[in-house]
């Protein structure tokens, strides 16, 4: 994955624009969904707006910033520069855009037949994407306790179908599978018995359809009371 802004810009646009070319037949070939290539399209798009409009930002501050000049040192325009206005993309938001292009690339290089040249041409071959797919996990680091005592797992989609949840209840006995959860957040509806205080730990892993994707979540473990 490029660590620049213009670099990630890049490899979006021609991610999409080869998945999108009927031609190429990348889609059909890897199975890749029409509406998967929507979102990348849709998020596409509002990244393409706004790197847009933070360059007009930049060229807008160093004018106000000349106009302040010319006001101190009397030399130089005096002409109020025109804040400029963001256009948003008249498509809904989508959060997480390169963790569900890291998602599809995985998905791509999975498919038994395929090919060094299809990745090299969708710009998903290279040690940095490569490092990005070995570290897609859910973050539960938000998860808490609610008003009424149970544990909310707290997670974000990122593109991804659902999370599969397991849980140690901290009372001696082996991690167990707790949940497939397919819209955040999750609701843990057991609780130790009145009285009682256990440290409940989880961890979860992607879902993409019924296949496991990514790597499990860091444990979070929090305090429950009966």
């Amino acid at each position: 994955m490029p660590a620049s802004d213009p670099g990630k810009q890049t490899l979006l646009t021609n991610f999409v624009a080869k998945l999108k070319d009927p031609a190429k037949g990348y889609a059909t070939k890897y199975s890749v969904p029409a509406a998967t290539i929507t979102l990348l399209d849709n998020g596409r798009l509002w990244f393409d707006a706004i790197m847009a409009h933070l360059a007009d930002v930049r060229t807008y501050s160093q004018s106000l910033t000349a106009l302040k000049n010319a006001i101190i040192e009397g030399s130089g325009p005096l002409t109020a520069p025109v804040p400029p206005v963001f256009t948003a993309p008249n498509v809904p938001l989508v959060a997480g855009i390169f963790t569900l292009l890291a998602s599809v690339a995985q998905g791509i290089k999975s498919v038994l037949n395929y090919e060094v040249a299809d990745g090299e041409d969708l710009g998903i071959e290279g040690a940095e994407i490569a490092e990005l797919l070995a570290t897609i996990a859910p973050d539960l680091s938000k998860s808490r306790i609610t008003s009424g005592g149970l544990v909310e797992i707290v997670w974000k989609k990122g593109g991804h179908t659902g999370v599969k949840i397991f849980v140690d209840r901290g009372d001696g006995k082996a991690e167990v599978f707790l949940a497939v959860d397919t819209q955040p957040n999750y609701i843990d509806t057991v609780k130790p018995a009145p009285g009682q205080t256990a440290i409940y730990t989880y961890r979860a892993i992607y879902l993409d359809g019924d296949t496991e994707f990514g790597q499990m979540s860091q444990p979070f473990q929090i305090t429950v009371r009966g």
